[in-house]
């Protein structure tokens, strides 16, 4: 696969915008246990929200450029999902600030949903 973009589901305080272009992200807790950041493509982003973030009340969707970890990522199975033959971008290296080109943030609304922009996760649906 090579797709222009992919995606990273993280909580607020993992990043910030104003660090140094190349310090690292920090990795989630599952990222250090499996040895790899998990990624996903536009059309997998929402159900990993609803499936691993449903507890909290905010995340930000990281739109990663893809050219800059192709040559680390592996389009991989779920290792927690062996029915699931979906393949998911998993990048064996350190994901830097500046790969980084764009941040969708959602909060939780009165019904329990995450809100995001719609013109912007519309935009970024088309340009996969």
């Amino acid at each position: 696969m090579n797709p222009n973009y992919v995606y990273k589901v993280v909580l607020p305080d993992v990043i910030s915008l104003n660090e140094d272009p190349n310090q690292a992200i920090e990795r989630s807790a599952i990222d250090e246990d499996t040895g790899f950041i998990h990624l996903a493509l536009a059309e997998q982003v929402l159900d990993i929200i609803q499936r691993k973030f449903s507890f909290f009340r905010e995340v930000w969707i990281l739109k990663i450029d893809y050219s800059k970890i192709v040559n680390g990522t592996q389009w991989e199975q779920s290792k927690s999902d062996t029915e699931d033959q979906t393949l998911f971008p998993h990048y064996y290296g350190e994901l830097k600030v500046n790969f980084v080109v764009d941040v969708l943030k959602g909060r939780k609304n009165g019904q329990g949903d995450f809100d995001f922009p719609c013109e912007k996760l519309v935009s970024w649906s088309n340009h996969i």
